[in-house]
């Protein structure tokens, strides 16, 4: 009998600390890719809330994640602040990286306190990079991300909508998806519970591991009773809020909404913590009102940085801050307005080269209807692309398939093959929009999913065949009005 293949080790909770401090540590704490593999048509997630363990087990779970956490700060450096590498392309090949036999590590050691990181999220794309050409690019924190994500922005506020959002996610982060998105106020809330019952999933199979995966959520919207008097407890003041009283970046406000996010998605802290529209919501400050308000934003998020909940932080917006023209109400630029906030806000002098601020994301409307992001004069006569460019901060797009594409209401479609679905083809265009980093897509149904992650499988579109595209796009627009 020749020799056997050796089996991989399982590591659990109490054994985490004596793997922390070992030289295999890295290695142990890839999970094991499991045989059990959920498909998206067979998922049936456990839709109760988490159980949690004794008292004692969460103690000692707590100090051997805690020392595990030690080791990754000491070993993987802490560097969510960092840009991505200088004179690297977008693009990674990770073809001929040498794959090593992965340790099973107990999910309960993994799912709640880490964060995405260089090592954990390089080792994701690694795993996926045979079957999806071109989808891995680098990020703000020298991560790598897929340059498609899962957004959960619609969908009815009711069980049967969180368990297809939960399954879809799943299924994406197995075809080579390591972003997820979310916000507090997403289906009042369920898109995050959602997207925690998802997780839970990913981490218990060995799908990722919680150092491979970019979570994102967004504060700002108070649309809960819940939400309003935890925000009010904290210490918020009518002055705080919107004319509708259900938009407030306060610090009260902010903590509350993380506190509950951060319950809610069952994790420890989230990679990215977006400002969600306050341009569109304040449109009763002016510019100077308007700056002094995230000022204050800006310093509490530094501080929970330093609190390890969240690792980098950034505004999403729709009309305004980003695709606003210089002069309108609204309009905020990145070199000018938003990154001198943050370096201030991190402490740093206004003279220095370097600053580890944490200003790193932006979200907003990209595609062939949203050009801004490439098109317009946006931050001193340079397009935003070329100012987050050169202020280390990454774009994510949302509306990445365009307006009422799914829907049957448009009659151009931006794809090289007109026989595509509509929707992918306008996110594949999106996908491959250069300086791009991540373009989100929401989906639930089985046929959207399915073209959807079709979409990872091809190349993206090189700049000759994405500017054909968006021509393309332009003229079926002038001919149809």
């Amino acid at each position: 009998m020749g020799p056997t293949k050796p089996r991989a080790r399982s590591v659990d909770v109490e054994s985490a600390a004596e793997l922390a401090a070992s030289p295999d540590a890295r290695r142990a704490l890839t999970p094991g890719r499991l045989q059990h593999r959920k498909s998206y048509k067979a998922a049936a997630l456990d839709t109760r809330p988490a159980s949690r363990p004794s008292r004692a087990g969460e103690v000692c779970a707590g100090c051997a994640v805690a020392l595990v956490v030690v080791f990754l700060y000491a070993h993987l450096g802490d560097d969510a602040g960092a840009g991505p590498p200088r004179g690297r392309s977008a693009a990674v090949d990770h073809r001929t990286v040498k794959k090593e036999p992965p340790l099973v590590v107990d999910p309960r050691a993994l799912a709640r306190a880490f964060h995405a990181t260089p090592a954990g999220t390089a080792r994701f794309a690694a795993r996926h990079a045979h079957d999806t050409p071109g989808l891995f690019r680098f990020a703000a924190g020298n991560l790598t991300v897929s340059g498609v994500g899962v957004g959960t922005y619609l969908g009815d506020a009711d069980d049967e909508t969180d368990a297809r959002v939960a399954a879809a996610i799943v299924e994406s982060v197995q075809a080579g998806v390591n972003v997820v998105d979310t916000a507090a106020n997403y289906r009042r809330g369920r898109g995050e519970v959602a997207v925690g019952r998802a997780l839970r999933d990913v981490f218990a199979t060995g799908l990722a591991s919680r150092d491979e995966i970019l979570v994102s959520t967004k504060a700002g919207f108070l649309t809960t009773p819940d939400l309003l008097r935890r925000a009010l407890d904290y210490g918020a003041r009518d002055a705080d809020f919107d004319a509708s009283r259900r938009h407030c970046v306060a610090a009260p406000c902010l903590r509350a909404s993380l506190d509950a996010s951060l319950e809610r998605l069952g994790l420890e802290a989230v990679d990215v913590l977006y400002l969600h529209n306050v341009a569109e919501k304040r449109d009763d400050l002016d510019r100077a009102g308007l700056l002094d308000v995230l000022a204050t934003a800006f310093a509490w998020l530094e501080g929970e940085r330093r609190r390890r909940r969240i690792r980098a932080y950034g505004l999403a917006t729709f009309a305004a801050t980003f695709r606003a023209a210089p002069g309108e109400a609204g309009s905020l630029g990145l070199a000018r307005d938003l990154v001198p906030l943050a370096r201030a806000a991190a402490g740093c002098r206004a003279d220095a080269v370097q600053c580890d601020h944490g200003f790193r994301f932006a979200q907003l409307p990209v595609g062939p209807r949203f050009p801004e992001f490439w098109a317009a004069a946006y931050d001193g006569g340079r397009t935003l692309n070329e100012s987050a460019r050169d202020a280390g901060v990454s774009v994510v797009a949302s509306k990445s398939l365009g307006p009422k594409l799914r829907r049957g209401e448009d009659r151009c479609n931006a794809a090289p093959d007109a026989s595509d679905d509509a929707g992918a083809a306008g996110l594949h265009v999106t996908r491959s929009t250069p300086g791009l980093a991540v373009a989100l897509v929401g989906h639930k149904a089985r046929t959207h999913v399915d073209a959807n992650l079709a979409v990872l499988g091809r190349p993206p579109l090189d700049e000759a065949a994405w500017r054909a595209a968006l021509a393309r796009d332009r003229a079926c627009q002038a001919a149809n009005g």
